[in-house]
Protein backbone atom coordinates (compact mmCIF):
# COMPACT_ATOMS: atom_id res chain seq x y z
CA UNK A 1 0.00 0.00 0.00
CA UNK A 2 0.99 3.69 -0.50
CA UNK A 3 -0.58 5.00 2.68
CA UNK A 4 -3.71 4.48 4.98
CA UNK A 5 -6.47 7.00 4.03
CA UNK A 6 -8.51 6.34 7.11
CA UNK A 7 -8.39 3.53 9.87
CA UNK A 8 -11.89 2.85 9.76
CA UNK A 9 -14.90 3.87 7.92
CA UNK A 10 -18.33 2.67 7.39
CA UNK A 11 -18.96 5.28 4.08
CA UNK A 12 -17.29 2.81 1.40
CA UNK A 13 -18.94 5.26 -1.19
CA UNK A 14 -16.92 8.18 -0.30
CA UNK A 15 -14.33 5.89 -1.62
CA UNK A 16 -15.41 4.24 -4.86
CA UNK A 17 -15.72 1.04 -2.32
CA UNK A 18 -19.45 0.49 -2.26
CA UNK A 19 -19.37 -0.66 -5.81
CA UNK A 20 -16.28 -1.25 -6.66
CA UNK A 21 -13.76 -0.70 -9.70
CA UNK A 22 -12.01 -4.34 -9.33
CA UNK A 23 -12.91 -7.30 -6.46
CA UNK A 24 -9.97 -9.52 -6.55
CA UNK A 25 -10.66 -13.37 -4.80
CA UNK A 26 -7.47 -14.76 -3.49
CA UNK A 27 -7.54 -18.34 -2.52
CA UNK A 28 -4.47 -20.12 -0.38
CA UNK A 29 -3.79 -23.08 1.42
CA UNK A 30 -5.09 -26.72 1.12
CA UNK A 31 -8.11 -25.28 2.98
CA UNK A 32 -8.56 -22.65 -0.15
CA UNK A 33 -8.90 -20.25 2.53
CA UNK A 34 -10.77 -17.14 0.55
CA UNK A 35 -9.51 -13.64 0.69
CA UNK A 36 -10.89 -10.57 -1.09
CA UNK A 37 -9.35 -7.24 -1.53
CA UNK A 38 -11.44 -3.97 -3.27
CA UNK A 39 -10.05 -1.30 -5.07
CA UNK A 40 -11.70 1.69 -6.56
CA UNK A 41 -11.28 4.07 -9.77
CA UNK A 42 -7.87 5.34 -10.21
CA UNK A 43 -8.09 8.91 -9.64
CA UNK A 44 -5.46 10.96 -10.35
CA UNK A 45 -2.09 8.42 -9.56
CA UNK A 46 -4.15 6.86 -7.06
CA UNK A 47 -7.11 4.49 -5.96
CA UNK A 48 -8.89 3.30 -2.92
CA UNK A 49 -8.59 0.10 -1.72
CA UNK A 50 -9.85 -2.41 1.17
CA UNK A 51 -9.34 -6.01 1.98
CA UNK A 52 -12.24 -7.72 3.65
CA UNK A 53 -10.43 -8.57 7.01
CA UNK A 54 -8.99 -4.88 7.96
CA UNK A 55 -11.20 -2.07 8.98
CA UNK A 56 -8.42 0.51 7.57
CA UNK A 57 -8.86 2.10 3.52
CA UNK A 58 -5.42 2.81 1.93
CA UNK A 59 -3.98 3.60 -1.22
CA UNK A 60 -2.21 2.55 -3.81
CA UNK A 61 -0.09 3.98 -6.83
CA UNK A 62 -1.47 3.99 -10.01
CA UNK A 63 1.25 1.82 -11.26
CA UNK A 64 -0.45 -1.21 -9.26
CA UNK A 65 -3.59 -0.39 -10.39
CA UNK A 66 -2.11 -0.88 -14.78
CA UNK A 67 -2.29 -4.91 -14.64
CA UNK A 68 -6.42 -4.99 -13.82
CA UNK A 69 -6.87 -2.17 -17.17
CA UNK A 70 -6.69 -5.30 -19.35
CA UNK A 71 -9.44 -7.74 -21.06
CA UNK A 72 -9.80 -11.11 -20.65
CA UNK A 73 -8.09 -11.43 -23.97
CA UNK A 74 -4.74 -9.94 -22.94
CA UNK A 75 -4.56 -12.42 -20.11
CA UNK A 76 -5.41 -15.65 -22.32
CA UNK A 77 -2.81 -17.71 -23.57
CA UNK A 78 -2.45 -17.03 -26.86
CA UNK A 79 -0.20 -19.60 -28.72
CA UNK A 80 -2.34 -21.41 -31.06
CA UNK A 81 0.64 -24.13 -31.78
CA UNK A 82 3.80 -24.83 -29.52
CA UNK A 83 6.42 -28.04 -30.97
CA UNK A 84 10.33 -28.03 -30.85
CA UNK A 85 10.36 -27.33 -34.93
CA UNK A 86 14.09 -28.77 -35.11
CA UNK A 87 12.84 -31.93 -33.26
CA UNK A 88 9.58 -32.63 -36.49
CA UNK A 89 10.59 -34.78 -39.11
CA UNK A 90 7.47 -35.34 -41.01
CA UNK A 91 4.68 -33.06 -42.17
CA UNK A 92 1.21 -33.89 -43.38
CA UNK A 93 -0.97 -31.10 -45.13
CA UNK A 94 -4.16 -31.22 -46.40
CA UNK A 95 -5.45 -28.35 -48.27
CA UNK A 96 -7.84 -27.42 -51.52
CA UNK A 97 -8.64 -31.60 -51.53
CA UNK A 98 -4.51 -32.29 -51.71
CA UNK A 99 -2.63 -34.20 -49.83
CA UNK A 100 1.16 -33.35 -49.02
CA UNK A 101 3.37 -35.44 -47.31
CA UNK A 102 6.95 -34.18 -46.41
CA UNK A 103 10.03 -36.02 -44.84
CA UNK A 104 13.28 -35.33 -43.35
CA UNK A 105 15.99 -37.23 -45.07
CA UNK A 106 19.33 -38.41 -44.12
CA UNK A 107 20.53 -35.50 -44.38
CA UNK A 108 18.27 -33.93 -42.51
CA UNK A 109 16.70 -32.42 -45.26
CA UNK A 110 13.34 -31.74 -46.36
CA UNK A 111 11.74 -33.82 -49.00
CA UNK A 112 8.57 -35.04 -49.95
CA UNK A 113 7.72 -38.91 -49.44
CA UNK A 114 7.95 -38.85 -53.25
CA UNK A 115 11.60 -38.35 -53.21
CA UNK A 116 11.18 -34.87 -55.02
CA UNK A 117 13.37 -31.76 -52.98
CA UNK A 118 11.57 -28.86 -51.05
CA UNK A 119 13.50 -25.88 -50.48
CA UNK A 120 14.51 -26.79 -47.20
CA UNK A 121 14.29 -22.81 -45.90
CA UNK A 122 10.79 -22.74 -46.85
CA UNK A 123 10.01 -25.90 -44.95
CA UNK A 124 11.60 -24.55 -41.82
CA UNK A 125 10.13 -21.26 -42.33
CA UNK A 126 6.45 -22.80 -42.76
CA UNK A 127 7.22 -24.83 -39.54
CA UNK A 128 8.41 -21.98 -37.29
CA UNK A 129 5.57 -19.53 -38.67
CA UNK A 130 2.99 -22.33 -37.53
CA UNK A 131 4.71 -23.04 -34.08
CA UNK A 132 4.71 -19.46 -33.41
CA UNK A 133 1.05 -18.91 -34.68
CA UNK A 134 -1.05 -16.58 -32.17
CA UNK A 135 -4.80 -16.35 -31.84
CA UNK A 136 -5.63 -12.67 -33.07
CA UNK A 137 -9.03 -12.83 -31.04
CA UNK A 138 -11.32 -15.76 -29.85
CA UNK A 139 -14.71 -16.91 -30.99
CA UNK A 140 -15.90 -18.55 -27.50
CA UNK A 141 -14.77 -20.55 -24.80
CA UNK A 142 -17.40 -23.38 -25.64
CA UNK A 143 -17.68 -23.47 -29.70
CA UNK A 144 -20.52 -26.24 -29.45
CA UNK A 145 -20.91 -26.67 -33.06
CA UNK A 146 -17.58 -26.02 -35.37
CA UNK A 147 -19.83 -25.86 -38.38
CA UNK A 148 -20.22 -22.39 -38.56
CA UNK A 149 -16.26 -21.73 -38.27
CA UNK A 150 -15.80 -24.36 -40.92
CA UNK A 151 -13.83 -26.24 -38.91
CA UNK A 152 -16.34 -29.30 -38.56
CA UNK A 153 -14.83 -30.34 -42.36
CA UNK A 154 -11.63 -27.90 -42.13
CA UNK A 155 -10.31 -26.49 -45.23
CA UNK A 156 -6.78 -27.50 -44.31
CA UNK A 157 -4.71 -29.41 -41.58
CA UNK A 158 -1.51 -29.13 -40.89
CA UNK A 159 0.14 -32.46 -38.58
CA UNK A 160 3.58 -32.26 -37.44
CA UNK A 161 5.40 -35.42 -36.55
CA UNK A 162 8.08 -36.53 -34.27
CA UNK A 163 10.08 -40.23 -34.44
CA UNK A 164 5.89 -41.17 -35.48
CA UNK A 165 3.85 -39.59 -33.12
CA UNK A 166 1.98 -36.30 -33.67
CA UNK A 167 3.16 -33.17 -32.02
CA UNK A 168 1.03 -31.16 -33.36
CA UNK A 169 -2.58 -30.82 -35.57
CA UNK A 170 -3.94 -27.55 -36.93
CA UNK A 171 -7.17 -27.46 -38.36
CA UNK A 172 -7.79 -24.21 -40.37
CA UNK A 173 -11.67 -23.12 -41.62
CA UNK A 174 -14.12 -20.18 -43.10
CA UNK A 175 -12.43 -17.05 -44.17
CA UNK A 176 -14.37 -13.67 -43.52
CA UNK A 177 -11.81 -10.85 -45.04
CA UNK A 178 -9.25 -10.88 -42.80
CA UNK A 179 -9.62 -13.57 -40.11
CA UNK A 180 -9.47 -17.33 -40.34
CA UNK A 181 -10.84 -19.91 -37.99
CA UNK A 182 -8.66 -22.15 -36.71
CA UNK A 183 -8.66 -24.84 -33.60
Amino acid sequence: IKSVAVEETADMKRFGLKKPAYKVDLFSGTEKAKSTVSFGDLKGNKAYGKDDVRPHIFTVDSSYMKPFKQSLFDFRYKNITKFDTKAADSLRIYYDNMLMTLKKDSADKWVFTSGEKTKDWQVTSMLSAVSNLQAASFVKQEAGSFRKYGLEKPEGKFEVYTAGAKTCELHTGSHKKETVYAR
